[in-house]
């Protein structure tokens, strides 16, 4: 069974610049258009790794960024909450044990975030990432999410620096995948957008749970992945 992911690279992205500040709106076309995947060769001797840039070189978070997070699970039945807590904290563990970012979950947030007000929520509750669920089917849902996907990952910017990234999962996945690691987890699924909001991009590679759909990753940052944010972290420090 395969299932698509959707990341920054598959949407139609554009900035507006106000007082210096680029906002980043996204506009669900779902078609691959504008706003293009770059792929850069690895130094660690992988194949090589995709970022979602808008230049050369990609945006990126400041150096060795210590990130924190927040979640809202508000749409996850109260019996599945603390396992899926438990998989969104193993996850930023693993990011944090193979990569040069740390990642901690520190709060909860009272709403779910949108488009037009993910800025406003995530540095009114002062974090970094956002993680939420939602059900694309209700009204009023947030427009992070669209038919057909598990979920989606991304980041806003300023000059080359990311300030606030999200990553957005449909309450379907939660009933459909299974808790834990492995394939078709929500651990992978986890992983996979955070890592969108992280920078990279979509990845064919066979370990990288950057691959488009959950029929391939092993549910574990593959050598590509670690590659990928590690080379992210060195162009943030200017080296």
């Amino acid at each position: 069974m395969r299932r698509t992911l959707r990341g920054l690279a598959d949407d139609l992205i554009f900035g507006v610049s106000v007082a210096g500040l680029v906002v980043i709106a996204v506009v669900w076309v779902g078609a691959r258009t504008s706003f293009e995947s770059r792929s850069f060769a690895s130094s660690a001797g992988v194949s090589g790794y995709t970022a979602l840039a808008h230049r050369d070189p990609p945006t990126t978070w400041p150096c060795n960024a210590e990130l924190e997070v927040a979640v809202h699970l508000g749409r996850v039945p109260e019996p599945q909450r603390q396992r899926l807590l438990d998989d969104i904290d193993t996850s930023l563990s693993a990011i944090t044990a193979a990569s040069p970012y740390t990642l901690v979950r520190t709060r909860s947030l009272t709403e779910i975030p949108n488009g037009a007000n993910l800025q406003a929520v995530a540095i009114a509750a002062g974090v970094d990432l956002v993680i939420a669920v939602d059900d694309h089917t209700k009204p009023q849902s947030t427009d992070l999410l669209t038919p057909g996907s598990y979920g989606t990952g991304g980041h806003f910017f300023n000059d080359s620096h990311a300030f606030v990234g999200w990553a957005l999962i449909d309450v379907k996945a939660v009933n459909e995948l299974t808790f834990g690691g492995g394939p078709q987890s929500l651990q992978t699924l986890i992983l996979h957008e955070v890592l969108h909001a992280l920078g990279l991009g979509h990845n064919d590679a066979r370990a990288s749970v950057m691959q488009p759909d959950l029929s391939g990753p092993t549910g574990r940052l593959g050598d590509v992945d670690i590659a990928g944010l590690g080379r992210l972290n060195t162009l943030a420090c200017g080296q």
